[in-house]
């Protein structure tokens, strides 16, 4: 099973993860959040994600799902990748969480692009005149 770190600033983590945990009818195994204070060093932050991933180890690699790409607690997670053990996906949506909660027995280079999938398709813009149409007709 991939364990699964949840990466954000405030409580977004959370929401997510309690929001999966209804969806899904249990609280899922090897799942973590950790929310990042926008104020803390990368020093600091990269060693408070060191302490959070030793607790994966009976997992067969690590997803950490982040929120804002380019942002300083995401930099920091970029710098414990390790290919085939740790690997990033940001853009995190509930979608996205739900897709990697359901896939967790593949491998891990699988499991980053059923992340992206999911979080793609999970994004639909629809306006109320389609809307209005489909009820037309």
């Amino acid at each position: 099973m991939i364990g699964v770190l949840i990466l954000t600033l405030g409580r977004v983590g959370e929401g997510l993860l309690e929001e999966s945990t209804m969806i899904m009818g249990k609280a899922p195994e090897a799942v973590k959040t950790f929310t990042a204070n926008c104020n803390q060093k990368p020093d600091i932050i990269i060693g408070d994600l060191r302490k959070i991933l030793d607790q994966f180890k009976g997992c067969d690699g690590i997803l950490i799902l982040a929120d804002i790409y380019g942002a300083t607690h995401v930099n920091a997670a970029c710098q414990l990748l390790e290919h085939d053990k740790i690997e990033l996906v940001a853009g995190v949506n509930l979608p996205m969480l739900v897709r990697v909660l359901n896939y967790r027995d593949t491998s891990l280079h699988e499991l980053v692009d059923l992340a992206v999938s999911g979080g793609r398709t999970g994004v639909i813009a629809k306006n109320q005149s389609e809307h209005s149409e489909n009820r037309r007709g």
